[in-house]
């Protein structure tokens, strides 16, 4: 852990300052929290809005390793999905496939 708590942690507050975050995970075989229980922690522990993760998901798919083409394309998908649980649900689909 980086943080003594999941609610001591100042990712809302870097995202509201207006610094690009984006939710991921260690090993998960090693730390046994998959993509989306970090996902549940933003929104239950941390005051994460669905639209944070959002905007969060946006950024991630625009920071990934890919080609730029294929890095364009993600960044289309992620942000055509619309509504708090789309993308929710977009967040854990792309999390399975890369």
């Amino acid at each position: 852990h980086t943080q003594p708590s999941y609610r001591e942690h100042p990712a809302k507050k870097l995202l509201d300052a207006g610094l690009r975050l984006c939710i991921s995970t260690d090993n998960m075989t090693l730390a046994a929290v998959s993509l989306a229980d970090e996902y549940r922690h933003c929104v239950e522990d941390m005051g994460l809005t669905p639209e944070d993760l959002g905007k969060m998901l946006v950024f991630a798919a625009e920071a990934a390793f890919l080609p730029e083409e294929k890095k364009q394309k993600l960044v289309a998908r992620v942000r055509e999905a619309s509504g708090a649980s789309r993308m929710l649900f977009a967040a854990y689909r792309l999390s399975m496939v890369f």
